[in-house]
């Protein structure tokens, strides 16, 4: 993997297999396709394959953050739901719950 050219098909290859790897993980596809389109920016600009490797690193430490506020957010709100707050009762001849 001497070539640029190489460096980017191994690229597009790995994605690709990436992206397939779960057909049904949405999520994972755009995220491939974001970071194949950091890749290929950063390869028709010239940047090495360190360079780009340092581009994806980036990328990837923000969506963890991204993730992460996503996920705290979520659970900020299904407190607000929780058993304390909504109370449960169980039914007599059912072994499922209701809402009370």
């Amino acid at each position: 993997m001497n070539e640029p050219a190489d460096y980017l098909e191994f690229m597009r290859q790995s994605a690709e297999r990436i992206a397939h790897a779960r057909p049904t993980a949405v999520n994972l596809m755009h995220m491939v396709d974001a970071a194949m389109e950091i890749v290929e920016e950063e390869a028709v600009s010239g940047s090495s394959p360190v360079v780009i490797a340092d581009k994806l690193y980036e990328f990837t430490k923000q969506l963890i953050v991204e993730d992460e506020d996503a996920n705290r957010k979520m659970g900020e709100k299904d407190r607000a739901c929780s058993p304390i707050a909504m109370p449960v009762v169980w039914q007599r001849r059912s072994s499922e719950p209701r809402l009370a």
